[in-house]
């Protein structure tokens, strides 16, 4: 298959790299669909894509011709310098491969041009759109309840068995009601390698739920009981709660407006494409209809 965009021809190879891309994220989000629709699917989007890339660029060659040497070699030692740092060598490649690095690069440019042309176009979002998204969304601005903890651990696993855990826990918890220190009693008896058992802070959400089940039900410098989970058995201390909370309108004022800025840009660069598509001469080949062609052509 072969598309021709205002008389350039686009092959496969463009369309099958785009269809590469696309492919995970697709099957992720229709892990349901028939295999024949999701390649029937896949490839039209991949098609429209790779259309939509070629009108964008024929449109910035054409509006932005001039990009000049110097800024390219400029951008091409930037290149250079990102390669370098992975281990590889520009320098290394033949003249041929390098210019056309070069031709990519002041094609990007091109490109970028044009983007920030369609951009400057764009407005600030009005208040009520910002007030309106934000009471729309308000969970995506809520911090997660979050305790500073360390813990004491006996693993059950090869090396211990329930008992041996078991006892193990309760000569930390007896070493602590002694003493009265949890962290030297963490140093001496967890399994863990962290200093005192500290754990840093915790999200909600973010450990198994039988541990969380009791650190979020502590208080600021309380200590648990021995308890179970499905690692062992654990002594926790909690020196630090922070409340879920919903950020106000004001901080998440500038969140919101960068949200809504890119939400207004890719739509004007839609918009934009659409109408370079109204006009353009866009025309698919089979390799059959490529073969009735040439033959055509020689009889």
């Amino acid at each position: 298959m072969t598309l021709i965009v205002n008389g350039e021809k686009i092959g496969d190879s463009l369309i099958e790299q785009e269809y590469q891309r696309l492919e995970p994220h697709y099957k992720r989000t229709f892990p349901d669909q028939a295999e024949k629709e999701q390649r029937r699917q896949l490839l039209e989007w991949s098609k429209e894509n790779v259309v939509e890339k070629k009108l964008l660029e024929q449109e910035a060659r054409r509006q932005f011709p001039d990009i000049s040497n110097s800024e390219i070699e400029q951008i091409f030692e930037k290149v250079r310098k990102e390669y370098s740092d992975r281990g590889q060598n520009l320098d290394n490649l033949s003249d041929e491969a390098k210019k056309t690095v070069r031709e990519e690069i002041k094609t990007h440019r091109q490109i970028e041009k044009l983007l920030e042309k369609i951009h400057s176009t764009s407005t600030e979002p009005a208040e009520k759109d910002i007030q309106q998204f934000y009471q729309e969304h308000k969970d995506q601005f809520k911090s997660p309840e979050t305790a500073k903890v360390a813990h004491i651990v006996k693993y059950i696993n090869w090396q211990a068995d329930e008992e041996q855990a078991h006892k193990g826990i309760e000569a930390a918890a007896k070493q602590i009601e002694q003493s009265g220190s949890f962290e030297i009693a963490a140093d001496e008896h967890t399994d863990c390698g962290d200093a005192g058992g500290y754990l840093g802070h915790i999200r909600r959400g973010q450990m198994v739920e039988e541990f969380e089940d009791v650190i979020f039900n502590l208080e600021p410098g309380q200590t648990s009981r021995p308890f179970r989970t499905r690692y062992g058995w654990h002594i926790a201390k909690v020196y630090d709660k922070k409340l879920s909370e919903t950020a106000s309108l004001e901080d998440a004022r500038q969140t919101i407006i960068e949200q809504l800025k890119g939400k207004k840009l890719t739509e004007a660069v839609e918009a934009y494409v659409d109408t370079l598509k109204e006009k353009a001469s866009i025309k698919e080949t089979t390799s059959e209809t490529n073969k009735q062609a040439q033959a055509g052509n020689h009889g």
